[in-house]
């Protein structure tokens, strides 16, 4: 028996000490591939400590940019930065947020022609409870300032289509204003609206369960008839006011069609599958209109492959970077967002250190603030690869998400010390009410 367990005591602290020597290779060989330090979160810092991004991007025109989770200062503060070099130095001019695309306009505006109260834009966005914070508004009050000073400004949109009530306001309107007959009935078809809140799509999710079967038939047949006039009768719709305002019009009835599907559907999997393809066709057009993009959103949707999460194991998801990674190939960055510990100290909540087998915890074990590192600078390094090569875990919002690092992103940021971000005054006093 003696004899027995000092044998298994021997083979766990073998298999424990080269477990070891294996996390202490994989450090070795990612600290021999290229890894900037990042030495400020400050927007106003200078570029010299972005500068790995250069050899990152090279010659793609796409750059998404992923986040842990959607309430994380300190990632919310370097992805300013990162946006702030592609465009100063990079030449990108176009960024698009997770955000409402009818809604986003009135941001653009903002940024291009002064156009209303920047507090009060981004109070009223849909959605107001991710993006109203003063982390944001501090990449807003730059975006301006940058226009200012330049005749190549930077385009804002927005491509989530969660809250369509503002999107059929604004077709109404245009086909008031156009004069076409089609209008007249329009607006006595039942779209569902009453259970539509633009604010909180998890709200109408709900409220869409309400409904009978026979009804959502009903609106389902109406919203896909929207789209196929307008579709149908591009010719005349495009004679009456111009080309560029008629396919604003027709992607807003696009995303409308989109989320009543997405609402419609009982099943969490396939509505964020409609969701996901949705907002990448959404962001191919903007890329189409308008070049050089920067997309913002959740390692979720800009992962470039497929993935699991823990709520729905064993599911393979595809999400919008996949779809877009397919129709852009190299031309297509994606940087993911991983964090180390830290706080919510109005919450009560701790994050803990990462495990050191994780996405998460091997870049904790750099030991190192903040840092960018390129993934496939490391494809050359035996025991890296075969790691990279691997599915893992990193954390995300309430879930893990599993995937293979080197197929669902370019490259890593990493953040050791995360906090909540700072809201807003009016978004505060919204979540005390």
């Amino acid at each position: 028996m003696k004899y027995k367990l000092l044998i298994t005591l021997i083979l766990v602290f073998s298999a424990s000490c080269k477990s070891n020597r294996q996390e202490k290779d994989l450090l070795k060989d990612l600290i021999s591939v290229k890894i900037q330090k990042i030495n400020s979160l400050e927007l106003d810092a200078g570029n010299e400590d972005m500068t790995i991004l250069n050899s990152i991007v090279k010659d793609a025109s796409i750059v998404c940019l992923g986040e842990s989770r959607h309430d994380l200062r300190e990632q919310f503060k370097l992805k300013n930065r990162l946006v702030k070099h592609l465009i100063e130095e990079l030449g990108f001019r176009t960024f698009a947020l997770e955000a409402s695309f009818p809604y986003a306009y009135r941001l653009n505006d903002y940024l291009n022609a002064g156009a209303g109260d920047l507090n009060q834009i981004m109070s009223e966005m849909p959605g107001w409870f991710l993006w109203d914070t003063q982390e944001m508004l501090e990449l807003f009050i730059w975006l301006k300032e940058f226009n200012s000073q330049t005749d190549d400004k930077v385009k804002f949109y927005g491509f989530d289509i969660v809250a369509p009530n503002d999107a059929l306001d604004q077709i109404f309107n245009y086909l008031e204003r156009v004069g076409d007959e089609y209008s007249n009935s329009i607006q006595d078809l039942d779209f569902g609206r009453e259970f539509i809140n633009d604010n909180h799509w998890p709200t109408t999710l709900e409220q869409f369960t309400t409904i009978s079967e026979e009804r959502k038939s009903m609106i389902k047949k109406n919203v896909d008839q929207l789209y196929q006039t307008l579709e149908k009768e591009e010719g005349n719709f495009t004679n009456n006011s111009s080309e560029q305002e008629f396919q604003w019009i027709l992607k807003l009835a696009y995303s409308v069609k989109e989320a009543i599907h997405m609402f419609l559907t009982n099943d969490r999997i396939q509505m964020g599958l409609i969701r996901d393809e949705a907002m990448a066709n959404l962001c191919s057009w903007i890329i189409g209109r308008e070049g050089k993009t920067i997309i913002w959103a959740h390692n979720v949707h800009i992962a470039n492959a497929e993935f699991t999460m823990s709520m729905f194991p064993g599911q393979k998801i595809k999400g919008m970077g996949a779809w877009l990674a397919e129709e852009f190939n190299d031309k297509l960055i994606s940087i993911g967002g991983t964090f180390g510990k830290g706080e919510f100290r109005h919450e009560g909540r701790n994050f803990q250190p990462p495990n050191e087998a994780t996405i998460d915890g091997l870049m904790a074990q750099l030991d190192l603030d903040n840092l960018i590192v390129d993934l496939r600078g490391a494809a050359n390094q035996p025991g890296l690869n075969k790691w990279l090569n691997s599915e893992n875990s990193m954390r995300g919002q309430e879930f893990e998400m599993f995937c293979v690092p080197i197929d669902a992103f370019d490259a890593l940021f990493y953040t050791n010390n995360v906090s909540k971000v700072q809201y807003n005054r009016t978004t505060i006093e919204r979540m005390r009410n």
